[in-house]
């Protein structure tokens, strides 16, 4: 692209860590990183910026409504699984501290009994899950760092007659994630808003390429996009966007 011309090129990297090797490539071409975190040191806020959900309020979001939930039922000392995604991403460790933090800024002391990397796969989270819930261990709740992990666990006690007394929490509002929300196996789930963060890089680029600064760009050149609790209260909203 840079070769033949082009103003800009919008990247959503399939691995962290990689945006330093584009931007050697990139010449004078304008470039936004969406979605999967690009490192500070390959952003300048004039040749190149980062746009995507503040993973730290995703997690945030999932442990405000856990504390919240067991708040209400008078429970404070908790057993809790923590599925994360690949370990080492930027999303899987701001979305896992938020929820932690969340947890004990409601009062909620967590024994975590259970915190691996599913991968952010739905098989290996259910094969995790089936493992550890065959052990006889006790828990109550799982945080799932996505929904895939969190609809994982959802399989695994439907193929193993566990019944779902206990919150599944999970992050990306995808349709099969806000269906199960709907259908009360999922207790809640996190909006990226896609279409919103489209919404917010289509203008970023065309800021750029007019040699302006993007609105509401941190002094770290990046924008965040909300990141936005979904409960059986506001599901139907997200699904109608499906349609």
């Amino acid at each position: 692209f840079a070769n033949n011309g082009f103003d800009a090129v919008i990247i959503a990297m399939a691995t962290g860590g990689s945006a330093a090797d584009f931007m050697q490539n990139a010449g004078d071409m304008k470039v936004i990183f969406f979605n999967r975190m690009a490192e500070s040191e390959a952003l300048d806020g004039t040749n190149s910026i980062y746009i995507g959900m503040a993973e730290y309020d995703a997690g945030y979001a999932q442990g405000e409504w856990l504390a919240e939930y067991f708040n209400d039922q008078g429970k404070t000392d908790l057993k809790g699984m923590m599925f994360m995604g690949v370990l080492g991403q930027d999303a899987v460790t701001n979305r896992t501290q938020g929820a932690k933090d969340a947890l004990a800024d409601g009062g909620i002391n967590v024994d975590w009994v259970f915190e691996q990397t599913g991968e952010w796969d739905r098989t290996k989270a259910m094969n995790l899950f089936t493992q550890f819930a065959g052990s006889g261990a006790e828990y109550d709740f799982v945080c799932a760092n996505n929904d895939e992990m969190a609809l994982g666990v959802i399989e695994a006690c439907t193929s193993s007659n566990i019944e779902i007394d206990f919150p599944i929490v999970g992050v990306d509002a995808t349709q099969v994630g806000c269906n199960a929300v709907k259908e009360g196996k999922m207790a809640m789930t996190v909006n990226q808003d896609p279409k919103g963060q489209a919404a917010v890089v289509v203008e970023a680029i065309k800021s750029l390429v007019a040699g302006e600064t993007p609105a509401d760009m941190s002094e770290d050149n990046k924008i965040a996009t909300a990141a936005v609790a979904i409960t059986s209260d506001n599901v139907d909203e997200v699904l109608a966007g499906f349609e």
